[in-house]
């Protein structure tokens, strides 16, 4: 249906002339007329009697105009909301991303993105490449940050646009009491003895952490398993064993820990964007991608000034 014929008939109903809509529509008379006759066939039904001085609904048209009226409010609303995506000021934008960014390379760019643009119902979920992939490329995130080292299985990715953020060195924790807490890069033939606390086998430094210490002579001796940060640190604070951090988690260490980098090549991840191939992409989440390069550049060079300029438009 055309919604500019029926914004017409609407305004012809309300000025009760083909004239006086014409002047307000700032139309001609005859293109006033002409989609209006176009209607009615589309429609086939009169829809207004032509009067010497104006017009006057037939039944059919007074039976159109109440379902015009919800029509165009609804299109009119619609419409509404669609630019108001478009320019990143209204409609919602569905985040991916996993502890340690969310506390740093998340938490700096959201910020941002939510004084800007406070209208925007901006979500943040937790998840690992397996579902952040999936979600992608069905619907579900708009755009997401995924974790991923050398030499990994990436054929879940197909589909799916990468943006290189930043490398992340990981960092063994150890008590301030160990006999390795010097500092220093520590190499892992030097832990072939320590017990190890590790995340799930969602956990991708799981996939890595074996073949980097078995070319270090070992496997690692794992004796608990969980994917929450701050257990982690608790539990080696307590003696229970040694645990592997990201690099974006060493500022933020317990003052009873210490982070040592590996000396050994092979346990440096790579942090990037991720959103679908193909398909036309919300302007909100082109604008957290920007803003999510820009903390990860100021994360490691905090002194440089943010260079991400944001719209002007504000809600």
């Amino acid at each position: 249906m055309n919604f500019v014929r029926l914004t017409v008939f609407k305004e012809v109903v309300r000025q009760g002339s083909l004239t006086r809509a014409a002047k307000h529509l700032t139309y001609t008379t005859s293109a006033v007329s002409q989609h209006i006759s176009a209607l009615e066939r589309e429609l086939g039904a009169v829809l207004l009697e032509r009067l010497p001085r104006g017009v006057r609904l037939t039944e059919p048209g007074r039976a159109l105009l109440d379902h015009v009226e919800r029509i165009l409010d609804e299109y009119h609303a619609a419409k509404g909301t669609l630019e108001a995506i478009a320019a990143a000021s209204g409609g919602r934008l569905r985040l991916g991303s996993f502890p340690t960014a969310d506390a740093t390379l998340v938490a700096r760019a959201v910020a941002r993105f939510r004084r800007s643009f406070p209208a925007v119902d901006l979500t943040l979920h937790r998840v690992d490449l397996a579902e952040a992939a999936h979600r992608l490329v069905t619907g579900e995130l708009d755009i997401s940050l995924v974790y991923l080292f050398d030499g990994q299985d990436h054929r879940q990715l197909t589909g799916l646009e990468l943006g290189h953020l930043l490398d992340d060195p990981l960092h063994v924790i150890l008590p301030v009491g160990h006999r390795l807490a010097g500092a220093g890069p520590i190499s892992l033939a030097d832990l072939a003895e320590e017990n190890w606390i590790q995340g799930t086998r969602q956990n991708p430094v799981d996939e890595v952490l074996p073949e980097v210490c078995a070319q270090a002579g070992f496997l690692p001796r794992v004796v608990l398993r969980t994917d929450d940060q701050m257990s982690v640190q608790g539990l080696v604070a307590a003696g229970v064993g040694v645990g592997l951090v990201s690099s974006l988690a060493v500022p933020v260490l317990r003052a009873d820990l210490v982070a040592r980098p590996v000396a050994e090549p092979g346990l440096t991840g790579r942090i990037h964007t991720a959103q679908p191939l193909g398909l036309t992409r919300l302007r909100s989440a082109n604008i957290m991608r920007e803003l999510l390069v820009e903390a990860a550049r100021s994360t490691f060079r905090p002194d440089v000034p943010p260079r991400v300029p944001l719209p002007a438009h504000r809600c």
